[in-house]
C-alpha cells in the first residue's frame, strides 16, 4: 500500500505485509532496495481484445546466435524486433506467470565480466547490479563470481568450453593414393620380400631333380630336360599368388611346395590387412587436425587464439583457482592481449571471420555456440 503523504519519495511511503517481509530479508541478506510502482499498477492480465498482458517488467538482452537475434526487417519495433530460443522461452513464461515486458539490448552487447583492477562489471551484469533492468534473457554462463553478484534462474541448458576451428582443407587426390593403407616402410618390404621369394624359387627349383621335367613325354629317351621355374616364370609365380589369381605353374618337388606355402600363408595376411584399411580409407574421411586440446594450444605460437571479452570463458581463464600449466600459459596470451591473440567482441561474427580467413584461428567459447557454424568442427 501507498502512504497518503505524497511529500515521501523514498521506500517509506510503501507499507503492507509484503513491505515488512521485504524489509526483513533485505536486513537478513544486507542488501538495499528500490521500491517502484509499476506504470499501469497492475499484476499483469491479458486483454481479451488485443491478447496483449499489461504490467512491465524491463528485460535485458545480449544478442547471441541462435539464442536472441534481430530480425532482418528494419521496419519493426519494440519486442518484435528480436528472435532466438530464448526470446521464445521468455514469451512462454510470460505468459504463464501473466507479465508484459520490454526488451533492449546491453551498450556494450558483453555478457559480463569484473575488471581486476577496478572491480566494476561490465555487459548485462553491470546493467542488473544498477538496476537498469529488472532481468537478463541471454545465454549466460553461471560461475562463481557472477553468483556473487546477481542471481540465476535454473539452467535451461548443460555445457562446457569448447574449441572452434576452421576445418583443414581436403587434400587432393594423388596418383598412388592406392598405397596410402599401408607405410612405405611395409611397401619396401614386400617389395623385398618378392624378389626374395622369386629368387629363392628359381635356385631351388635349379637344384631339384623333381622340377626337371622331359618336354616330349612320348620320346622316352631324351637328353634334353626342362624345367618349368625359370628366373621369368618364377617371378610370375611369384606375383600370380601375391595377387590371389590362378597359375598355371605348380610346384612338384617337396622343397618348392615349402616355399609357394610359405607364400601363400604370408600373401593371405598382407592382403587381408591391406583390404581392411583400403576399407577404412574409403568410407571415413581422414581428419588431421593440428588442436586437440587446450595443451596443443598452449604448446604452439603458430596459430592465433582467443576468447569472448567479457564472457565466462575469459573469467575462467583468469581467475581459475587450479589452472594446469598450459591454463597459465593459455592465460598469458588470452588476457595480456598479445598481438593476433585478442579477446573477441562478439563471438559469432568472429566465428566467421576469423575461420573463413587466411590461416584461421582459434576461439574458446560455450559448447553449443559452435554448432551455429557450419564450416567449424567441436574437438573438445
Amino acid at each position: 500500500m501507498v502512504r497518503d503523504n505524497t511529500t515521501v519519495r523514498d521506500n517509506s511511503r510503501f507499507y503492507g505485509f509484503c513491505i515488512d517481509l521485504l524489509q526483513k530479508i533485505a536486513e537478513r541478506l544486507q542488501f538495499e532496495y528500490t521500491i517502484e510502482l509499476v506504470p499501469d499498477r497492475k499484476y499483469g492480465a491479458v486483454d481479451p481484445s488485443n491478447e496483449e498482458w499489461n504490467g512491465m517488467v524491463r528485460e535485458l538482452l545480449v544478442k547471441s546466435t541462435p539464442y536472441v537475434m534481430l530480425k532482418s526487417d528494419g521496419n519493426l519495433t519494440g519486442n518484435e524486433r528480436f528472435e532466438g530460443f530464448c526470446i521464445d522461452l521468455l514469451r512462454t513464461i510470460a505468459e504463464l506467470l501473466g507479465f508484459n515486458y520490454d526488451l533492449y539490448l546491453v551498450p556494450d552487447n558483453k555478457f559480463g565480466a569484473e575488471n581486476t583492477t577496478s572491480g566494476e562489471w561490465s555487459g548485462l551484469v553491470k546493467e542488473i547490479i544498477e538496476k537498469n533492468a529488472d532481468l537478463a534473457v541471454a545465454p549466460m554462463t553461471i560461475n562463481y563470481a557472477r553468483e556473487s553478484v546477481i542471481d540465476f534462474t535454473k539452467p535451461f541448458m548443460n555445457l562446457g568450453i569448447g574449441i572452434l576451428f576452421k576445418l583443414p582443407k581436403n587434400m587432393p587426390v594423388r596418383l598412388f593414393s592406392f598405397m596410402s593403407p599401408l607405410a612405405v616402410d611395409i611397401w619396401l618390404y614386400v617389395l623385398a620380400a618378392y624378389i626374395l621369394v622369386s629368387s629363392t624359387m628359381f635356385i631351388v627349383a635349379r637344384f631339384s631333380p623333381y622340377e626337371w621335367q622331359n618336354p616330349h613325354p612320348c620320346v622316352t629317351e631324351c637328353d634334353v630336360m626342362e624345367n618349368q621355374f625359370s628366373l621369368g616364370n618364377s617371378f610370375w609365380f611369384t606375383i600370380v599368388t601375391l595377387m590371389h589369381q590362378g597359375c598355371d605353374l605348380n610346384p612338384k618337388a617337396t622343397s618348392t611346395r615349402i616355399i609357394g606355402a610359405i607364400w601363400w600363408f604370408f600373401t593371405l595376411i598382407m592382403i587381408s590387412s591391406y583390404t581392411a584399411n583400403l576399407a577404412a580409407f574409403l568410407t571415413v574421411e581422414r581428419m588431421i587436425t593440428p588442436i586437440e586440446s587446450v595443451e596443443d594450444l598452449a604448446e604452439q605460437s603458430k596459430i592465433s587464439y582467443g576468447t569472448l571479452e567479457g564472457g565466462s570463458t575469459m573469467t575462467f581463464f583468469r581467475v581459475g583457482s587450479y589452472p594446469p600449466l598450459c591454463y597459465s600459459m593459455s592465460l598469458s596470451f588470452v588476457v595480456h592481449g598479445q598481438p593476433g591473440r585478442l579477446p573477441y567482441r562478439r563471438a559469432h561474427d568472429n566465428a566467421h571471420r576469423k575461420c573463413r580467413g587466411p590461416g584461421g584461428a582459434e576461439i574458446m567459447l560455450n559448447g553449443r555456440l559452435h554448432d551455429v557454424t557450419c564450416i567449424t568442427k567441436l574437438v573438445l
